[in-house]
């Protein structure tokens, strides 16, 4: 399997830190799970050759003991009777077997009764009086009591030799470690394998898509020879790259047809914002004018109001609708002057005049017009204050009075039945209303 891509750096060196085992390639993976692989099974020979040397050993021992409870048996009469001919005769059958290098009976007393030595080499090891059972060097060497009808008539001594065990011992550790050797020699040929087969095709693909991540040539394509699961995948990662080419194409495309929308909409839209300003501007135009003429009869019936308001032949039950004519002129001069706020926000020269305010005239000129509209409309309306208020505010008295006028003019509105309220009380500096 070859990529057309470029040589590029290695992808995905092995970590340090800790995600040192996340980042390690996976030919380093692969060889970390033979090198387990391999000490496991080094590790399983290693314990059943000690196990198998343990049986051998075991089984040495057992042949050595039988042996000795055998001519302990047999040496029991002699030993009683002092009888060092038959003993020595009893000894010398020892020769029958190769791996007994020696034997030796003794008296009670510890006196010497009869030896037997396979060569004349042999001397009898001393062994303590507690002492049944040495190793040493290639033998084995026992001791222990010779019982004749229930009495302790002396003791045996019994030399074996352990080469031919030794032997063994040493051709089951040769094969222990041919086969120690043997697996590694096989996880190292199964890692070459693997990575040839796995890890190198994985490094080109990685390769190949570090290229196009950093130079975003889609043209880019991995080649494959092979029709494995990683063939597979290698040709589905062909066709995906295949599709994002696609894709880009036709977004190069929309984007160049969106570019040029833009530009016309951008036009209509600036054509239309001046279509839109050149109507407001009309529009505020109109609304000063018919301000102004709305304004001139009104200020000529708030004038005439006013006048019969100072005339002292007025009779007094004419009084108050000459009042309720002044504030509803007054509301009306608001109204006017409202729209014209209107007009001053949308092109935004509205600001704020702040003066000297009575705050008490404004609450009791606004209650005293909206208890007549809530009387009108079967609803109560009670005005209150709470503690005494200031004589004097500083204050924008109409956008005061515009505020308070749209609030109870929309309680009015929308209270169905019970009352309204207007409270108002200046506290520590501040007014609540």
């Amino acid at each position: 399997m070859t990529a057309a891509a470029p040589h590029s750096p290695e992808v995905g060196r092995p970590g340090m830190g800790r995600n040192g085992r996340r980042s390690m390639p996976i030919r380093y993976k692969i060889g970390v799970a033979l090198l387990s692989m391999s000490v496991a099974v080094a590790l399983i020979c290693l314990f059943l050759g000690l196990e198998m040397r343990d049986i051998l050993r075991a089984k040495e021992r057992e042949s050595h003991h039988a042996q000795a409870a055998i001519l302990a048996e047999a040496l029991g009469p002699t030993l009683l009777f002092d009888d060092e001919q038959a003993a020595s005769d009893l000894l010398r059958a020892l020769r029958a077997q190769p791996k007994i290098l020696g034997a030796l009976a003794r008296l009670p007393d510890g006196r010497e009764l009869a030896r037997y030595a396979a060569n004349a080499e042999w001397q009898s090891p001393a062994l303590a009086a507690a002492e049944a059972e040495r190793f040493q060097g290639y033998t084995l060497v026992t001791q222990g009591p010779v019982v004749f009808q229930g009495a302790v008539v002396g003791s045996l001594l019994l030399s074996s030799d352990l080469t031919e065990y030794l032997a063994v011992e040493r051709r089951l550790k040769i094969l222990l470690g041919l086969m120690i050797l043997f697996a590694g020699v096989a996880s190292l040929a199964i890692n070459e394998y693997l990575r040839r087969q796995i890890a190198i095709p994985l490094k080109r693909i990685a390769q190949t898509t570090d290229h196009i991540a950093r130079e975003g040539d889609y043209r880019q394509r991995v080649q494959v020879r092979v029709q494995d699961e990683l063939g597979a995948f290698v040709h589905s990662f062909n066709a995906m790259i295949e599709a994002i080419q696609q894709r880009d194409a036709e977004l190069l495309e929309h984007k160049a047809q969106l570019e040029e929308t833009v530009v016309w909409r951008t036009a209509d839209l600036e054509q239309a914002k001046q279509r839109a300003e050149a109507a407001n501007r009309a529009k505020s135009a109109f609304l000063a004018n018919m301000s102004h003429e709305l304004r001139t009869p009104l200020n000529a019936m708030l004038g005439y109001g006013q006048i019969l308001a100072r005339d002292p032949e007025l009779p007094e039950r004419h009084r108050p609708a000459v009042a309720t004519l002044q504030r509803s002129g007054d509301h009306l001069l608001q109204l006017i002057n409202d729209v014209l706020d209107l007009a001053k926000v949308e092109a935004g020269r509205f600001e704020l005049l702040s003066g000297p305010c009575s705050l008490g005239e404004l609450l009791r000129g606004v209650a005293e017009l909206f208890q007549m509209r809530a009387v009108q409309k079967g609803i109560g309306f009670h005005y209150r204050v709470q503690g005494r208020l200031p004589g004097l505010v500083e204050a924008d008295e109409k956008r005061l009075r515009q505020v308070l006028m749209n609030l109870l003019g929309n309680a009015v509105k929308f209270t169905e039945q019970g009352e309204v309220r207007l409270e108002a009380a200046f506290t520590e500096g501040w007014l609540r209303v």
